[in-house]
């Protein structure tokens, strides 16, 4: 094994503080640079400082003639039918309607499973009526990644869920 001479060490000794000096060089260099910056860094103007216009909302507090059920997760209104869809209801089931006229329970859709009819988590994607002027609601279901449509008028009328 050999010895590394004196001046190998020396120039090792060298290298480590010519790289500890550069560091601390831009070190130095950056940080003022960097903290003296004050106002908007984005340089970007302010085109609205303040609202051109305001608005108060009113309105009171519905008293369904039904308990709501516990843990809306969402709220689809179709027409004149507002659907609340649960993540944890009691009843089991987990699409409810109510009328926006007077808040009357017009029905419970959809218990969760994977038999004929049931989903896991749907969601409420969009509603539109068919060549029977019927009220139709498109359900995703993330579980099974498809797609159902659920006959709305047709449901009310004979108080259970129809694909």
């Amino acid at each position: 094994m050999t010895r590394p001479s004196p001046l190998q060490g020396l120039l090792a000794n060298d290298f480590e503080y010519m790289r500890g000096f550069w560091k601390l060089t831009a070190f130095l260099l950056v940080i003022p640079g960097a903290c003296t910056r004050n106002g908007n860094i984005f340089d970007a103007p302010v085109a609205l400082s303040k609202a051109d216009v305001t608005c108060s909302i009113q309105g009171h507090e519905i008293q369904p003639q039904t308990p709501l059920p516990i843990g809306i997760s969402a709220i689809h209104i179709c027409d004149s039918v507002m659907m609340l869809k649960t993540s944890n209801s009691a009843s089991g089931f987990q699409i409810h309607a109510l009328s926006l006229s007077d808040f009357a329970d017009l029905g419970h859709y959809l218990t969760k499973g994977r038999g004929a009819g049931e989903l896991i988590t749907p969601i409420i994607k969009n509603d539109g009526k068919d060549e029977n002027g019927d009220e139709n609601i498109a359900l995703f279901d993330l579980s099974s990644c498809s797609m159902f449509y659920f006959n709305l008028s047709e449901s009310i009328k004979k108080n259970k869920k129809l694909f």
